[in-house]
């Protein structure tokens, strides 16, 4: 069960809109938004001095896949002598294996389950190289905080570093047929081409019908992607996606002269969404791991800006039915609300 802070759109609301000041109407919108991906591929290594270093990540959500299959966390990126001890080296083509793009909100989808299954082998290689050094099986260590450890104790038997530093360059200490392989790729391709995510948005807005300006008096979602890998990272992008939305359908033009110059090309020109215009988005989860992989992560990328745009477009006209208007084209300016209320009024 998941429960969004939802206004009480029941008995009442009839009620406090006919309170409201007659030059206001208001109502709210809902709409579903989906999305789609495709596929990619990470790499994880392990350097000289211990460090975990994920090569094909866009972002610090990929690493946290990656690093939770190594049992590194990314909350402590440096040692005690202040060392990185965890690198995010972003689609640098120059060491990265071919991946295809971040595009269709894949990149925790797609890469997200290459970076854990990347790491997952890096684990493996570790402890196996481990076990041989330390004379043991690989089932009787684990890692933890940068070290090999004993699985039963948790004692810590030898760091990173120092087994980075036999595996690349004292190979000659090593047991015979030992092969160190400190570096794994993995590719992912999913079974099926669209893992869907959903959600839901509802949008409570204000229309000065004398003005024709528009007041977003509260936002509301909720969404559906996968399993939520870091729900601070999420939360955030679907607030950034909503405004994204919302400066589509109420601020965002570009305008033109008769020969075809663009009049308004600057900031100070071209309205953006600004803080203080926007509401306050509350957000909710559901979550439903995508079944085909490990991570069960979804897309997350465009689920704010698809539902926003259309559910105030469904928020603005839920307002103004009232009056038999109707807007028909974005953005809803303030000229295009005043267009349409007067249209109504002669019909």
């Amino acid at each position: 069960m998941v429960t969004v802070d939802l206004p009480a759109w029941s008995t009442d609301r009839l009620k406090r809109l006919s309170q409201m000041p007659k030059r206001y109407v208001a109502d709210p919108g809902l709409l579903a938004g989906m999305l789609r991906v495709g596929v990619d591929d990470v790499l994880a290594s392990g350097d000289l001095i211990g460090r975990f270093i994920d090569t094909f990540v866009v972002s610090q959500l990929r690493a946290q896949a990656a690093a939770s299959a190594t049992r590194y966390r990314l909350s402590h990126l440096r040692n005690s002598d202040g060392r990185r001890e965890v690198d995010v080296i972003a689609g640098d083509s120059a060491v990265t294996p071919y991946g295809g793009g971040a595009w269709a909100s894949r990149g925790m989808a797609i890469g997200g389950e290459a970076a854990l299954q990347a790491g997952k082998a890096l684990r493996e290689n570790i402890l196996e190289l481990a076990s041989s050094i330390l004379q043991t099986t690989p089932d009787a260590l684990t890692l933890g905080g940068g070290e090999i450890r004993d699985a039963s104790s948790g004692e810590a038997r030898m760091s990173l570093a120092e087994l980075g530093k036999i595996g690349y360059f004292r190979q000659d200490t090593l047991a015979p047929g030992v092969q160190p392989e400190l570096m794994v790729t993995r590719h992912f391709v999913p079974s099926t081409n669209y893992s869907v995510a959903n959600g839901v948005q509802g949008a409570h807005v204000e229309v000065d019908i004398e003005t024709g300006f528009i007041r977003l008096l509260g936002w509301w979602v909720a969404d559906d992607c996968g399993r939520v890998i870091n729900p601070m990272l999420v939360d955030e992008q679907l607030r950034g996606g909503v405004i994204q939305g919302i400066g589509n359908a109420l601020y965002e033009h570009l305008e033109y002269d008769e020969a075809g110059q663009i009049l308004n090309g600057t900031f100070a020109d071209y309205l953006l969404p600004m803080s203080d215009e926007m509401p306050d988005i509350s957000i909710a989860h559901v979550v439903t791991p995508v079944e085909e992989t490990e991570l069960g992560a979804n897309g997350i990328g465009e689920s704010g800006t698809i539902g926003a745009i259309a559910a105030l477009w469904c928020a603005v006209n839920d307002a103004l039915r009232p009056l038999g208007a109707q807007v028909t084209r974005q953005p809803f300016t303030p000229e295009h609300i005043l267009e349409v209320v007067h249209q109504s009024k002669l019909t």
